[in-house]
C-alpha cells in the first residue's frame, strides 16, 4: 500500500490519510488537470496541495 505524503496548507502537519469527506468526493479538474477533493461547505473543492487537516478545520 502506498503511503500518502500530504501536508496541511495551514499548519504543516503531515497527514497519512485523507479526511473521510475528501476521500469520498474527488474530481478531476479538466481545466487544470489536477485532482480536487471536497473539504466541506467552508472550503469547497481544493487541490491536494491546498488540503486542510481536520484539526485546523475544527479550530476555524
Amino acid at each position: 500500500m502506498i503511503k500518502l505524503n500530504l501536508k496541511c496548507c495551514i499548519c504543516g502537519n503531515v497527514m497519512e490519510t485523507l479526511p473521510q469527506c475528501s476521500g469520498q468526493d474527488m474530481v478531476l479538474n479538466e481545466e487544470t488537470g489536477q485532482i480536487e477533493c471536497y473539504m466541506g461547505p467552508k472550503y469547497g473543492y481544493r487541490t491536494i496541495e491546498k488540503i486542510v487537516c481536520l484539526d485546523c478545520q475544527e479550530k476555524e
